[in-house]
């Protein structure tokens, strides 16, 4: 089931999801705005990182529509995972979004994070061309 956004909250994560969308890399950016949204209805909603295991350079997702990266954040908030993978539905249960899209997960190092610290200004870089 999808997340259950008032009209106004999707337009906002979907306007996210469209400026920091799957291939920019930019899930930080995304989390950045996805997180306040979430945090309205949800006081729990939090950021979550995930790095491959030490010793590896990549994340491995299980489908090929999912680009390979150094490390990704998404917001998880009432039970779903949300970012450019899942859109604005999210991914439910959010329990288990890692295990679902990535290989190796009983590996990857994870954690919660302020997503403000993650890739600080990665979300002006369309704006410094």
């Amino acid at each position: 089931m999808a997340i259950d956004w008032t009209d106004e909250e999707r337009k906002k994560v979907e306007a996210g999801i469209a400026k920091h969308g799957l291939r920019t890399g930019r899930c930080a950016a995304l989390a950045r705005i996805v997180h306040p949204v979430a945090q309205q209805k949800d006081p729990k909603a939090c950021a979550i990182r995930m790095r491959p295991p030490k010793g590896a350079t990549w994340l491995v997702p299980k489908a090929s529509s999912i680009p390979s990266w150094k490390g990704h954040v998404y917001v998880e908030t009432r039970e779903h995972a949300v970012d450019a993978v899942t859109g604005s539905k999210g991914y439910s249960p959010s329990s288990t979004y890692v295990n679902d899209h990535w290989d190796f997960a009983e590996w990857m190092r994870i954690d919660e994070v302020d997503p403000a610290t993650v890739d600080p200004g990665i979300q002006d870089v369309d704006d410094e061309s």
